[in-house]
């Protein structure tokens, strides 16, 4: 038998017993397994991290919302304000609360017939 021959029946048997043998099946299958895993791991973290650069890049906090709704519309509500955000009224008052303790804005005139004056510095 020459070099050639000798060097695919010493594959053949190989692949007969990692087939044949429950080990050299169990191997295989774990190799195989592993790689795809590890393949799907990379694909999952390039998408996070490129989901979370353009929610960086997009996030604009609920203060600024409110700033730039206040300066848009003086004598919006503050449940028009919850509204065009989506958080409750009681979340609004939060955030206009930190404003005014910032000194972004105030409330000028009554509760009713008041409007909002934003403070650029």
């Amino acid at each position: 038998m020459n070099k050639v021959g000798q060097v695919e029946r010493e594959t053949q048997n190989r692949i007969v017993k990692l087939f044949t043998s429950k080990t050299g099946l169990c191997n295989l299958l774990k190799e195989g397994t592993t790689q795809e895993n590890k393949d799907t791991t990379q694909e999952n973290d390039s998408t996070t991290q490129e989901t979370f650069k353009t929610t960086q890049e997009n996030k604009e906090t609920t203060q600024e919302k409110i700033f730039a709704l206040l300066r848009s519309k003086p004598m919006i509500t503050r449940e028009e304000l919850a509204k065009s955000l989506g958080i409750s009224s009681n979340g609004v008052k939060y955030h206009l609360d930190k404003l005014k303790e910032l000194g972004k804005i105030r409330h000028l005139g009554s509760t009713k017939a008041g409007h909002w004056e934003t403070i650029d510095e």
